[in-house]
């Protein structure tokens, strides 16, 4: 009869450990938009990344009231998301992702509570500058265009290219630079220009013409995503949603296991992308995409985050 009681206990604990529910797997609320199909690739990549009851994983739009939601953790994909969080005063813990580092500044300005972390969409700048001296070692100089949101990082741009050795030009730009004009003054011979994402340098409006401006006067683009590559960018390091999903489901496994949130983090698992048209057109000789890929993986093995 003992035997029994064990065996069905022993029973009973297996399938509350398979479903998630033994020990209070944790909760996760996930918002975004149901619509935007970067969202739904991220929100699969984090759902089989806490497979096996690792977590109960829940999404709602954040156009839907989030006040009273309750649940362990709570993760933001995209900037929108992020504000709408930020403004329904929901307390929950919380990961932001699929934002940029600007954008997550000056949502919290002085800096974020215990509560928040984040897993931004950009690159590490040292990463970035890492590929222009793989692909292209004639480069000398950096330049780069600044908007509102992002001319937080010029201190990091600016100690990036100096432990890369190159020569950094920036302008900042707001609604009333030409920007023709600010091409004219930052793009000379041996440069390339960095583009890094703000909504004032690169938008629907702009984009063409920063691409075309560039392409006029001889200089690459180094771009922040695969869209911007095969649009006319030289070459781009970038993380899809499925790396920015797994790495999430990471992050929450580690703060269930440390008590707490993990620090914001950029992404440790990326591609590069390279048109080859554009590098024919402008003249130049690229390595292949998963060589170079492996060699900035190489290289930066050793400082990720940086």
């Amino acid at each position: 009869m003992r035997l029994s009681k064990v065996l069905v206990i022993t029973g009973l604990l297996a399938i509350l450990m398979s479903s998630g529910l033994a020990f209070g797997a944790p909760r996760v609320l996930v918002v975004g938009e149901s619509t935007n199909t970067h969202h739904v690739e991220f929100l699969e990549a984090l759902r089989d990344g806490l497979r096996g009851g690792a977590a109960d994983v829940a999404f709602t739009d954040y156009d839907l009231p989030l006040s009273d939601r309750g649940g362990d953790y709570l993760i933001t994909i995209g900037s929108a998301a992020a504000n709408r969080v930020m403004q329904s005063g929901n307390q929950v813990p919380r990961i932001h992702t699929l934002i940029p580092v600007a954008a997550f500044e000056l949502l919290y300005p002085d800096g974020p509570t215990s509560n928040v972390s984040a897993l931004f969409i950009d690159q590490p700048i040292t990463r970035q500058l890492r590929l222009v001296r793989l692909a292209l070692p004639h480069v000398d100089t950096i330049a780069s265009l600044l908007g509102p949101d992002s001319r937080g990082l010029l201190p990091d741009l600016s100690h990036a290219a100096d432990r890369s050795g190159l020569v950094l030009r920036t302008e900042v730009l707001d609604e009333t630079t030409a920007l023709d004009s600010a091409l004219e003054r930052l793009l000379g011979d041996r440069t390339i220009l960095l583009a890094l994402p703000d909504p004032v340098v690169v938008n629907s409006k702009t984009a063409r013409d920063l691409i075309l401006g560039a392409y006029l006067r001889h200089t690459p683009i180094v771009g922040y995503s695969k869209a911007f590559v095969k649009a006319g960018a030289l070459m781009g390091v970038h993380s899809s949603p499925t790396d920015l999903g797994r790495q999430t489901a990471e992050m929450i496994l580690a703060a269930r296991d440390m008590g707490h949130l993990p620090e914001p983090a950029y992404p440790a698992y990326f591609q590069i992308s390279v048109n080859f048209q554009v590098a024919r057109t402008l003249g130049l000789n690229l390595p292949p995409e998963a060589e170079l890929t492996r060699r900035l993986r190489q290289e930066s093995a050793h400082d990720f985050g940086n």
